[in-house]
Parts: structure tokens; C-alpha cells; sequence
């Protein structure tokens, strides 16, 4: 998957991902799962990479090696939070 990402060959990293995500419950790979969705062709439609986060915390649970997953995931609803907030007091602001 590092290789084909290196070489942005974006479809196959995701066939790799696909094929092997649910059925290697390896954290290390879906951290990097994670950094791919974060720095990808994804990364800047917020919904995509939180429904990946959940995604993920579904499959790999409360395993003690996923802490940083999760605080991961706690930071990204934070920042939609914040991202909602401002969205909202400048939409009150012009009306």
C-alpha cells in the first residue's frame, strides 16, 4: 500500500486496503490506513475521514494498542465541532 500511495497510484491502495483491512486486525495498518484517508485524494471532506475513523473504531474496537486511533478520532470531531461553530456564527452574522 506504501508504494502504490508513494506512487500515487490512489485506486490501487485503496483495492489493497479493501482486501486486507477487516480480515488483518493489525493496528499499525489501520493507523496507516488512517494517515492515507488524513494526507489522501479524502482528506479534505471532513465527513469522508470521520466515517473512516468510525469505520475503523468498529473494527478494531477497544484493543489496548488503538489509543491513538481514538484520541485521533476525539481531535477530528473537536475540530468539526469548532469547524460547525464558526460556520454557524458567520451564516447568524450575515442574515
Amino acid at each position: 500500500a506504501e508504494h502504490e500511495f508513494l506512487a500515487n497510484n490512489y485506486d490501487n491502495v485503496e483495492k489493497i486496503f479493501n482486501r486486507c483491512l477487516v480480515n488483518c486486525l493489525n493496528i499499525e495498518l489501520w493507523k496507516y490506513y488512517l494517515q492515507y484517508v488524513k494526507t489522501g485524494p479524502k482528506s479534505n471532506n471532513f465527513d469522508e475521514v470521520r466515517k473512516v475513523y468510525e469505520f475503523a473504531i468498529d473494527n478494531i474496537g477497544f484493543d489496548i494498542n488503538s489509543t491513538e486511533i481514538w484520541i485521533d478520532y476525539i481531535e477530528l470531531l473537536k475540530k468539526m465541532r469548532v469547524c460547525w461553530n464558526n460556520y454557524k456564527q458567520y451564516t447568524n452574522a450575515n442574515m
